[in-house]
């Protein structure tokens, strides 16, 4: 059985084989109850590196809602972060040119709060710069709140600004297309370029977007030969650490009053090399409460899903996946200034998973 540490995090988007120190720093949201060490900020930050957790009180204008993504240099030091809609900083000031993101059609507290889906942003070295970065941000529409209609990019580089870093290019639409919430990300098998990865709504397909040093010279889709997907408001998937296998989850209302909620888990493999997922292992996970949670170890052999009172591990070298599931931790009832149950997942450089409560 694996051990899992349990922090109150909010989660930070990140993406796979990320370099020494860049994703070592997390932001975490408004705490309102004023307890050491957060009485005056109402803010902090969490350092995790391979060996240390850190947590600290930091005095941040920016609030965060589900999203936010941040990346460091190569020691560890924040270079900027966004709840995807401005982009700020280090020193917490608002990026040159890092105002409106686009959100969609949002309601305009979304633009003070950040956006209010998990997994909706991911930040990347742009490939062969050592000086350049790519956001990659969805938008979300009033009409239909339920899912996204674009997947944009921002273009950051670092040497404008005095170092501060400036946006040179924004909002640029990368794919426009009903898409479920949740951007992945893998390194290519060259070590050099990155995959990036986005679930169409109501549909059992993916797209897949090459990043190279010309740019999103990529884009393509596949059918996945699982039941249609469809967004809901959870974490919904995550690739493992060596970018060998990717998994989701499906949650949906069947209206079934014993059993109203249906959780499907889809296991595929991922060829890095060009971009296709293959061999589907899909199968209901039974469990009779809406989950949020998934994440993979840091060896890419377990993987965690997460409902709100209980913690599930599956063996993905297991001859039989779905037989292989352990119940790792149960909810103990405690609170403290709310519910401390189960929710978003997040491995971190340390090699150990970090958990939300609802």
């Amino acid at each position: 059985m694996k051990k899992l540490i349990f922090a109150t995090l909010f989660l930070v988007n990140h993406s796979n084989s990320l370099s020494q120190g860049l994703n070592h720093n997390y932001l975490l949201g408004y705490w309102p109850y004023g307890d050491p060490p957060w009485t005056t900020t109402g803010k902090a930050i969490a350092e995790i590196d391979s060996i240390n957790f850190t947590i600290f009180a930091n005095a941040r204008v920016m609030k965060f809602l589900l999203t936010q993504s941040n990346i460091s240099d190569s020691l560890g030091n924040i270079l900027f972060y966004s709840n995807g809609g401005w982009v700020a900083s280090a020193d917490g000031d608002t990026m040159l040119n890092g105002e409106e993101l686009y959100l969609g059609s949002n309601p305009k507290s979304y633009k003070d709060l950040g956006f209010a889906n998990v997994n909706s942003q991911v930040i990347l070295p742009y490939p062969d710069s050592s000086n350049k970065y790519i956001l990659f941000h969805q938008t979300a529409s009033l009409v239909n709140p339920s899912f996204s209609t674009e997947l944009l990019y921002t273009i950051i580089d670092m040497t404008l600004d005095s170092g501060r870093g400036a946006i040179i290019q924004k909002n640029t639409i990368a794919l426009s297309d009903s898409l479920m919430f949740g951007i992945y990300a893998c390194k290519h098998a060259n070590g050099r370029d990155w995959w990036l990865n986005v679930l169409k709504e109501v549909s059992n397909e993916i797209y897949t977007l090459l990043l190279s040093p010309a740019g999103i010279d990529t884009v393509f889709s596949q059918h996945l030969n699982v039941p249609i997907h469809r967004s809901w408001y959870i974490q919904p998937g995550a690739f493992s650490p060596d970018g060998n296998k990717f998994a989701y989850i499906v949650t949906k209302n069947v209206g079934n009053t014993a059993i109203p909620w249906v959780r499907d888990l889809r296991l595929f493999d991922f060829d890095r090399c060009n971009g296709n997922f293959s061999k589907v292992v899909n199968f209901d996970l039974q469990d009779t409460f809406p989950g949020i949670g998934i994440c993979f170890s840091s060896n890419s052999r377990f993987l965690y899903t997460a409902k709100y009172f209980r913690i599930s591990q599956f063996d993905v070298q297991a001859s039989n996946i779905e037989a292989s599931r352990q119940f790792v931790a149960d909810y103990d009832t405690f609170y403290y200034g709310g519910v401390t149950d189960f929710a978003n997942m997040y491995r971190g450089a340390n090699g150990k998973i970090y958990i939300t409560s609802s």
